[in-house]
């Protein structure tokens, strides 16, 4: 695994005082999987990519990005996020992909009504 998604993890973990066991069960792989590929031992496979998104609420691609091209979320270009958030937004259940229409609904009128 590349050394940004592991800083990116650890930052992660203790940002938000998780426990590498915790971290683990949130992102539905075992303790020892984890502690193996965050120590270099293992290779990351696609389960362990679904599980960082499932975890941090990204897509399985802005992990890939991160891993392999070193490019962190907070690095993406205004186009890349909003790809990522299309990405994100299709993946919503259809109740929660109408409160995010209708808060983007609410959001352009807003913008239509400033001078």
């Amino acid at each position: 695994m590349g050394k940004l998604l592991n800083d990116w993890i650890e930052t992660r973990i203790s940002a938000e005082g998780l426990s590498i066991t915790g971290l683990a069960k949130r992102m539905g792989i075992s303790h020892s999987y984890l502690s193996n590929v965050l120590s270099g031992n293992k290779e990351p496979g696609s389960k362990f990519y679904l599980g960082v998104a499932k975890a941090f609420n990204l897509s399985v691609e802005a992990v890939e990005r991160m891993d392999k091209l070193g490019q962190a979320p907070d690095e993406m270009s205004d186009e890349e996020l909003i790809e990522e958030l299309l990405t994100l937004a299709r993946r919503l259940a259809r109740p929660e992909r109408r409160q995010l229409v209708d808060f983007a609904i609410f959001l352009a009128s807003r913008l239509q009504d400033d001078p």
